[in-house]
């Protein structure tokens, strides 16, 4: 089931967002409720930070807004992790199998996704931070 709408934090002072979050899923809303409630996070923000990157369909530069960015006590310290929250379906190559028009959007989407991916690790790496596509296996698995 999708839902969408606006979180408002529990506890607003871990929010370090510039603006309110919104949740575009029940997953995202879920997470956000974990987020919130969890004692080990310090800091989150939502579709932050703004990261550029080549889109292969269109050849321009567009702008990648990673679902969240989450500060956390590990045992092992600070941790810092950048987390895009999506269908185990589409962080797979698509079946070249079915209507012609599904696998072009599902090509598409592919494509489009391994360069935020790429764009997002990269930035991710320069920094010393975590990149991590989360799926309904690792929120309910």
């Amino acid at each position: 089931m999708w839902r969408k709408g606006v979180y408002i934090p529990q506890y607003p002072n871990k929010y370090k967002g510039s603006t309110t979050p919104i949740f575009r899923s029940q997953w995202e809303y879920r997470f956000m409720r974990f987020l919130d409630f969890n004692d080990k996070v310090l800091e989150w923000t939502s579709e932050e930070p703004l990261i550029p990157y080549h889109n292969p369909n269109t050849g321009t530069t567009w702008n990648y807004h990673p679902d969240f960015l989450v500060k956390m006590q590990s045992q092992l310290g600070l941790k810092i992790q950048l987390i895009e929250i999506k269908p185990l379906k589409q962080t797979m190559p698509p079946k070249s199998t079915g209507k012609r028009t599904t696998v072009l959007r599902e090509t598409m989407m592919w494509n489009m996704n391994q360069a935020k991916w790429a764009a997002a690790k990269k930035y991710c790496d320069m920094r010393g931070w975590d990149f991590k596509i989360l799926t309904e296996k690792d929120l309910f698995g």
